[in-house]
């Protein structure tokens, strides 16, 4: 499943021998609860980066740019004027960015890159259900400092209390020294979780097969 463009359905369709994957613990609950889908058919899996962020050399970081603000929805929109003040005090004199999720042409992994490149601070602000959290991961690859929302699902379960939680670095407001030393950290905890691995994904679909008595992957529709 994904995130929604606005807010979750109402209902979701479902097949007799239809599993739903999805990013979290949490959005797994909200299958069962919401959507009355029993948790055998549910199956959490640990997100990641797109293939081609393996397969790259890293880019070399120009040294300079903006604070990058990504923002998915009307709900984490009306967060940024407040948190473009604080900014702007944190850290003077650094131009800021708002991109909407919604600009997808702007999304892809090349181009991604290329913006990560002249960007000193990431701050994703989406809190969707079922959101993956492929930016700020492939971000965080890249050694770029990320802040997401602490009521983000997929992030905070991959990195509980981290302090690139933006409820967190708005109490400590930390330098961009610290900012870098709890990125590296994060990095390496994301590594050892194996969501920069080439082939998370598809060993967790691999296995899921396996398990479900369907090794040659599913039927085509």
């Amino acid at each position: 499943l994904l995130a929604p463009k606005r807010k979750l359905p109402f209902y979701i369709s479902r097949r007799p021998n239809q599993d739903f994957v999805v990013p979290s613990n949490a959005d797994a609950k909200i299958l069962e609860k919401h959507y009355q889908i029993t948790s055998e058919k549910i199956h959490t899996f640990r997100p990641g980066t797109r293939r081609y962020v393996q397969f790259v050399e890293s880019f070399n970081h120009s040294g300079h740019g903006n604070i990058l603000f990504l923002v998915a929805d009307k709900k984490s929109a009306k967060k940024l004027k407040p948190l473009k003040k604080v900014f702007s005090k944190v850290y003077a004199n650094i131009p800021q960015k708002v991109m909407w999720l919604k600009d997808s042409t702007q999304l892809s992994p090349t181009l991604w890159m290329k913006l990560l490149q002249n960007t000193k601070v990431c701050v994703y602000l989406t809190s969707q259900p079922f959101d993956w959290a492929t930016l700020p991961l492939e971000a965080l690859f890249w050694n770029v400092p990320t802040l997401f929302s602490e009521n983000h699902s997929a992030m905070n379960e991959l990195l509980p209390q981290s302090p690139l939680r933006l409820s967190q670095f708005l109490l400590d407001q930390p330098d961009f020294e610290k900012l870098n030393h709890f990125t590296r950290k994060a990095k390496e905890q994301l590594e050892g979780k194996g969501v920069f691995h080439p082939l998370n994904m598809a060993e967790q679909y691999a296995n899921l097969y396996r398990t479900s008595g369907t090794p040659s992957g599913p039927a085509p529709i």
